[in-house]
């Protein structure tokens, strides 16, 4: 419900696509029941976010996959 009403509120305010991630391990299940559609499958980043201009610290979780799910308005009225 949460994605669904997301999408509605930014389809509101003239928003025409809208991305969100999830984990390899994660089914997607709840996405695919709000209309999204995998876009992408994506490979972790072993070095991290890191860099001189942007410096952050090393988290486990950004050498894990990832998914990425979108919806557009095309989609919605095809």
């Amino acid at each position: 419900m949460l994605y669904a009403a997301c999408w509605r509120a930014w389809k509101a305010m003239g928003g025409t696509r809208i991305v969100t991630y999830t984990l390899d391990s994660e089914s997607g299940a709840s996405l695919r029941g709000a209309g999204w559609v995998q876009e992408a499958k994506l490979r972790g980043r072993k070095r991290g976010w890191n860099c001189p201009a942007r410096p952050r610290k090393e988290k486990p979780i950004y050498a894990k996959g990832k998914k990425r799910w979108g919806i557009t308005v095309e989609a919605c009225h095809a």
